[in-house]
């Protein structure tokens, strides 16, 4: 490096004369390659706890790091530095990460700023509320935006403040989806619900909202409100004095000063109030639009920099700007990628200075050329790069910044470089490759935990155990007291039930992201309910035509005429099916048969109340499901147990048609032992997961009870199993059962989960429904 430094100083180029001998121990230029940023803090982080261990007297204010987008690399050194253990604790700062990423209030004070003339979309406005000052300002936790966003998307809001606003925007004016008909349905639900039958002034009430949930709801409006109210204020072009007094409201009406943000908010209210001495000073007084006094606001906060992180005692990352290299004993760039430095600067379009460049003119790739430079002469002891230089997927090599690549070609031509000490240090694609910890080389790591995974790598691999390898505990006797309704959820799906009720578990939900545009289609659960809904509405003999518009206000149907058909053809087929349902009802609901068995060491208890003249009909506006099934068939064995009984089962096809399915009456000693024995396969399922898995099952013993086509019974079961189902098949749009997280869950790392006790659990639950179910 002093070498290198020299012949800059006498301006010599000793490419072409006897290459210079460099010893082996010579750590003063280092280039390293790494697979991804990630991997650069992590071999960075190595590399100086050698220099500390090398150069007892090193400190960590001795270091700077600088990156040519510090902003990108800012997660990757939080997650290096801020994570290793106490013993190998490096302290740092991070600087010039920008004034939206240092600073809460300025990120939040400009998107509130942004958001106007913008369409208000949930997702953007929900991003503007989870600032934590904002949370502050208006007595809202964390624990209330889970709340909050559930009210947004069951509420049906989706972009828009109201049809003005999207009116404004060149766009047509409806108000459905908007924020101003969701606000409406949830200030309504709490005032007065509806039950979801009726309508006040065109409104459907949101129920769900009562109790403590009032005064959340009230904070949620409350700034909601100043939101809007404030997005319409921004829209009039203005003087800048009067601008100035503009933003003073919004920071008083978003922001509360406390300790922790008063710093923030004193640099926010600096640049605000420098919009006075910026008038004064130019003497301007036309009105400025909102678009060009972002613009500047945005550059005058990016201007005055906190400073923050910038030597303060510890190991100080930053930006590759001017002025930052003061010298240093360690000097650091990393992130010299070919495509990051020198950066690329695109001119505007209406810059002439670009359009007819002359000599003398300014250069960001000259400035970028003398600030490397500059970082060069400014290490005293190491001049330390490091770049992606190889790919993460093939491990093809990624050529470097320019500036490095000529640095290389220029010590290579210059230097007798020792054999054995590459220039260039290429590092492996993960931490814990085992090169890393044998033998003394150029690579090393002071990591134990990738130590310890590496010696597990190496080690003899053995197959993971399944979840559950053997039956747990009996459960106590009261588990044999159940009722149908019980026995039901059980079959419906016995390893979701052997983790909620047997092992008291809940598997986490992942909440998905909140929908930015009206529907174009329903959803498919939203669809099922509707359906339902409008079926119990047509066999009650109510008019489907007063129905629709409470069903259209509850903002689940596209908007305009594509809904109304959608609705129209929902409410023809629900009336359909309606027709075929009452010819299968007496005329009158037989009275609810109330039963308690004895069946060993069970005792099932059950309400009947689906009797129509003795018999029990089940109907549901939808194909068929394995639950559907089993639904009938236990509750159809349950009342042959007292007197003989037929059951009905009426779904539909995938054309909506309705499809019947009756069960006969059993005798009732054979009904009590199907029940038996479904109840035994219960107990079962309470110590370990039945390989039940009601779709492939059903596919299954269809099979081989009915045979269709060529393919095996088993082969169908694990095209349900492992494939998404074809545009043609009755479940099309049903990810494959496989993809089921409790399934996942009870069954990870088993080989195969359809196996000869699957193939015996089938037959053992749907073989008797099948043989006994007419058509």
């Amino acid at each position: 490096l002093g070498q290198i430094q020299r012949d800059i100083f006498l301006l010599q180029d000793p490419i072409g004369e006897t290459p210079r001998a460099v010893a082996a121990t010579d750590r003063s230029l280092q280039f390293h390659s790494c697979h991804s940023p990630m991997r650069e803090m992590e071999v960075l982080h190595d590399q100086l706890l050698a220099l500390f261990a090398r150069q007892p007297g090193l400190k960590p204010h001795d270091i700077v790091v600088m990156a040519p987008e510090i902003g990108k690399y800012a997660p990757f050194i939080d997650a290096v530095f801020d994570t290793a253990p106490e013993a190998r604790r490096i302290p740092f700062s991070v600087s010039d990460r920008g004034a939206r990423a240092e600073n809460g209030v300025v990120d939040t004070f400009l998107g509130i700023l942004e958001a106007a003339g913008s369409r208000f979309t949930a997702s953007s406005v929900m991003s503007i509320l989870e600032s934590p000052a904002l949370q502050r300002r208006f007595d809202l936790a964390d624990s209330d935006l889970e709340i909050i966003r559930t009210w947004i998307e069951e509420a049906g809001i989706r972009w828009g403040v109201d049809a003005a606003q999207r009116n404004a925007l060149g766009l047509p004016a409806f108000a459905q989806n908007s924020w101003r008909a969701g606000l409406d349905r949830l200030l309504l639900g709490y005032a007065a619900p509806a039950r979801g039958e009726k309508l006040f002034q065109g409104i459907l009430a949101y129920d769900k909202i009562e109790g403590s949930f009032a005064e959340t709801l009230g904070h949620f409006v409350e700034f909601a409100e100043a939101l809007f109210g404030t997005a319409g204020e921004l829209q009039q072009p203005r003087p800048l004095l009067a601008w100035q007094e503009t933003l003073r409201q919004i920071v008083l009406r978003f922001f509360s000063p406390d300790d922790e943000r008063e710093p923030e908010l004193r640099r926010l209210r600096h640049v605000v109030d420098s919009l006075g001495e910026t008038a004064a000073l130019s003497g301007f007084e036309e009105a400025v639009p909102l678009d060009v006094l972002l613009a500047h606001l945005e550059k005058a906060l990016a201007e005055t920099e906190s400073g923050s992180g910038f030597l303060v005692g510890r190991v100080t990352f930053c930006a590759l700007k001017p002025m930052r290299t003061v010298p240093f004993r360690v000097v650091c760039l990393v992130g010299m990628n070919d495509t990051a430095y020198p950066r690329h600067h695109r001119a505007p379009s209406f810059d002439l200075i670009a359009r007819d460049p002359r000599p003398g003119d300014r250069s960001t790739r000259d400035d970028d050329r003398y600030l490397f430079l500059e970082a060069l002469l400014s290490a005293r002891e190491v001049f330390y790069l490091s770049y992606v230089g190889q790919s993460g997927r093939d491990n093809s090599p990624i050529p470097p910044s320019v500036l490095v690549s000529e640095l290389l070609d220029y010590v290579e031509g210059s230097f007798a470089i020792p054999e054995g000490a590459p220039l260039v240090t290429r590092h492996r694609l993960q931490p814990f490759s085992p090169v890393y910890f044998h033998g003394d080389g150029e690579l090393f790591s002071y990591s134990s935990e990738n130590c310890a995974a590496s010696e597990m790598a190496a080690a003899e691999r053995n197959e993971p155990p399944p979840f559950i390898s053997a039956p747990i505990s009996e459960p106590e006797a009261v588990w044999g007291e159940l009722d149908v309704a019980k026995l039901i959820r059980f079959f419906g799906h016995p390893a979701k039930f052997f983790i909620e009720q047997r092992l008291e578990l809940r598997l986490p939900r992942m909440n998905g992201m909140l929908e930015d545009s009206e529907p174009l289609e329903i959803d498919s659960l939203a669809k099922y309910w509707l359906q339902q809904d409008l079926l119990t509405h047509a066999l009650r003999g109510d008019s489907l035509a007063q129905l629709l518009p409470v069903l259209r206000a509850t903002g689940e149907f596209p908007p305009g005429h594509a809904g109304d058909a959608r609705l129209r053809e929902m409410s023809e087929t629900a009336a359909a099916f309606a027709d075929l349902v009452r010819q299968n009802l007496a005329p009158g609901l037989d009275e609810p048969r109330e039963l308690s068995l004895a069946l060993d060491d069970f005792r099932l208890s059950a309400r009947l109340d689906r009797l129509h003249g003795g018999r029990l009909v089940h109907y549901r506006l939808t194909i068929r499901k394995p639950k559907d099934l089993l639904t009938a068939w236990i509750t159809h064995l349950i009342a042959n147990t007292e007197r003989a009984t037929e059951s009905i089962l009426i779904t539909a096809d995938k054309e909506k048609r309705p499809v019947l399915e009756s069960f006969a009456t059993i005798a009732p000693p054979d009904a009590q032992k199907h029940l038996r024995h479904l109840l035994e396969l219960y107990w079962r399922g309470l110590r370990e997961p039945l390989r039940l898995f009601p779709r492939s099952s059903l596919a299954y013993a269809e099979q081989t009870l009915r045979p269709k086509g060529d393919r095996s019974a088993l082969e169908l079961a694990q095209a349900k199993w492992r494939r998404y189902p074809k545009d043609w098949e009755p479940d099309k749009g049903e990810d494959p059962e496989a993809n089921d997280s409790h399934f996942r869950f009870v069954f990870r790392n088993v080989a195969n989960p359809l196996d000869a006790d699957f193939e015996e659990m089938a037959m053992s639950v749907f073989a008797p429904v099948l043989k006994a179910v007419r058509k």
